[in-house]
């Protein structure tokens, strides 16, 4: 029991801090898709050391199971780019807020696509006053007031792949053999080439040597 809530409690900490501490990095680095191609490439090199000194296992990938970590990839790149963005548009508040309300949908979703137990009438409840806090929030948010429900389109972009990233990931997890670093490894592997494109696409890369950061694509 106390292993699963520390567990949601680091995953809470975690997620939140990232949201601050890309925001802030955009604040000063204005160039979204070339700070998520860097923490791709970290968060890699971090999984193949910790291989080495043999703390974790990468294993070996089927090929038939290539198709859904390609569509996780996808929804993942897609999700980084939308929350990015929204950042970049947003405060962190909202996004705090707008990823509260992310079990709204997994839990139903979960339910019609993987099989699970449907909410009980206690933990509807408990989604409905979540609901109604969120509603409230929005509706005193000075963003919403200014520019109404356009200015929510990334943040309600990023939510839904984000969603749909958690219940393929969750399929993948219950269908394939593969360890949690396998999965991030891959995901992760996967994902760097689209955004590295859409790095240099975007113009990003000349766009950050003109502010002084002097960067190479060779």
């Amino acid at each position: 029991m106390w292993s699963f809530i520390s567990a949601i409690a680091a995953y809470s900490f975690c997620s939140s801090f990232m949201l601050i501490a890309n925001k802030l990095i955009i604040s000063y680095l204005p160039a979204p898709t070339f700070v998520s191609c860097i923490q791709l490439v970290v968060c890699i090199v971090a999984i193949l050391f910790a291989q080495c000194l043999g703390f974790v296992q990468i294993d070996v990938v089927r090929s038939t199971d290539l198709r859904w970590l390609f569509l996780y990839s996808a929804l993942f790149v897609s999700g980084i780019i939308f929350n990015l963005g929204a950042l970049e548009h947003a405060n962190v508040e909202t996004l705090i807020v707008a990823r509260s309300c992310l079990p709204l949908a997994t839990c139903f979703l979960d339910y019609w696509f993987l099989g699970r137990q449907a909410p009980s009438m206690r933990s509807m409840a408990s989604l409905g006053i979540l609901a109604a806090g969120c509603a409230a929030y929005v509706a005193t948010d000075k963003q919403f007031m200014v520019e109404g429900i356009g200015g929510y389109w990334q943040v309600f972009c990023w939510c839904s792949t984000t969603v749909a990233a958690m219940i393929v990931g969750k399929h993948i997890s219950e269908s394939m053999s593969l360890t949690l670093s396998s999965q991030v490894f891959y995901s992760n592997a996967l994902s760097i080439l689209p955004i590295l494109l859409l790095t240099i696409a975007q113009g990003e890369l000349s766009r950050l040597e003109k502010g002084g950061v002097v960067l190479s694509t060779e």
